[in-house]
């Protein structure tokens, strides 16, 4: 959808819900501004793409039901049962903390572009403050969704998939220390405009996949680029990226979580590699054009013959 009036429209009602969600001071204007957030995010998703569509349908209905529990812990709040159990589990359905992630990532594969940044941030800013309220310690869950993601990013050639992968993962990081402190909130802002700069690297060069980094012609600039902004998202020091795994890092071993500290290192390592080969692929890597275009045509002719003999190795291996 291009920006113009309707879209202006609907983009202005999501900030407004997530102002009245954060100002209001009783459940029921909190499920209120996360409604009326949801209902003005869908129409932008809308496409007349079928990807686009079913990611649509595939957030509405998620939603929907993490909606429908929060009403149910606020009913159940009124009967003085305790509802934080139900309450814990809506936000965490609506942050997409593993192992309740599984639809983002699906649903992040199928968003266009331009909103990446709105269900990746925006979307999540509430819930965020929802959990900071109810100041939970939630140990197996972090263990479980850093591992769980670090597990399920490893393979991934989407750059799309691997941005919806670091959010669980960055998310899973905030979530552990909004018990301790409200330091989440500058986590949140660093992450932000990290993310903000990786969506618009992606439209400035138009790129989906790993793969077309190196196929693509970039400038050295480019290059370098990509690769400071990938170094910034592995935490490598003086980089902005680094101030946000060494402030968890710390709080962490002041509240002595040995455990969960050691988890995150290596979880934090096994994402770094898959940033690692985006940025190998950027600066080390040179272009599959230029590398085509300096081959002799006796040297085409063999790679041509070659690829004959490997198709015709398939059809005898069918």
């Amino acid at each position: 959808m291009k920006l113009n009036s309707t879209t202006l429209l609907f983009k202005t009602m999501i900030m407004m819900g997530m102002m009245i969600s954060l100002s209001s001071s009783n459940w029921i204007m909190v499920w209120s501004g996360l409604e009326l957030m949801l209902m003005s995010f869908i129409p932008i998703m809308n496409s007349m793409k079928i990807m686009y569509t079913e990611s649509a349908m595939k957030y509405f209905i998620m939603q929907s039901i993490s909606s429908a529990m929060l009403m149910m812990s606020i009913m159940m709040s009124l009967t003085m049962i305790d509802n934080k159990m139900i309450l814990t589990a809506a936000m965490l359905i609506k942050l997409a903390i593993a192992p309740m992630n599984m639809w983002f990532i699906s649903t992040v594969e199928g968003i266009k572009v331009n909103m990446l940044l709105t269900m990746l941030i925006t979307m999540k800013i509430t819930p965020m403050m929802i959990m900071s309220y109810l100041n939970l310690k939630l140990n197996m869950i972090i263990i479980m969704s850093l591992i769980i993601t670090a597990l399920l990013i490893i393979n991934q050639t989407s750059i799309k998939k691997i941005i919806g992968h670091s959010s669980v993962f960055n998310f899973t990081l905030m979530l552990s220390i909004t018990s301790m402190s409200s330091l989440w909130m500058n986590f949140l802002l660093i992450y932000s405009l990290l993310t903000w700069s990786t969506i618009n690297l992606m439209k400035t060069i138009k790129i989906k996949f790993i793969n077309q980094i190196v196929i693509n012609e970039q400038s050295n600039i480019m290059k370098l680029n990509i690769w400071i902004l990938m170094l910034s998202f592995m935490g490598m020091p003086p980089l902005l990226g680094f101030m946000n795994k060494l402030m968890v890092f710390e709080l962490m071993m002041m509240m002595k979580e040995n455990m969960i500290l050691i988890i995150m290192i290596s979880s934090s390592m096994t994402i770094s590699f898959t940033y690692m080969r985006m940025s190998y692929s950027s600066m080390i890597m040179q272009s599959m054009k230029v590398k085509w275009m300096s081959i002799t045509n006796k040297k085409k002719m063999k790679i041509m013959w070659i690829n004959m003999l490997n198709m015709i190795t398939i059809m005898y291996t069918i």
